[in-house]
């Protein structure tokens, strides 16, 4: 995925409200040893989230978007080299 054969991209739907899965990335991401760069708000109607984080050289988001009319979210995940690295 990407511009890069270094990146990675894995999406999703997953049962559970944008906060749970926020939770559940929030705690697994820093077990596995990476730090937190950020975490904005998403704009618009829909519930949402995306997450930054950074080790070793590379950085990760996870975006979560809640699906309408139902009990799920949609989540991508991205893995890759740190702007640092790209250029």
């Amino acid at each position: 995925s990407g511009d890069s054969p270094d990146s990675a991209s894995l999406m999703y739907a997953a049962t559970g409200s944008v906060d749970d899965i926020r939770t559940y990335y929030s705690a697994e991401m820093k077990v596995e040893g990476w730090s937190g760069i950020g975490a904005p708000n998403m704009p618009g109607r829909l519930e949402g989230t995306v997450m930054f984080f950074q080790r070793g050289g590379k950085e990760a988001s996870v975006l979560v978007s809640e699906i309408p009319q139902t009990a799920g979210a949609l989540v991508l995940v991205t893995v890759g080299p740190g702007q640092a690295e790209v250029g």
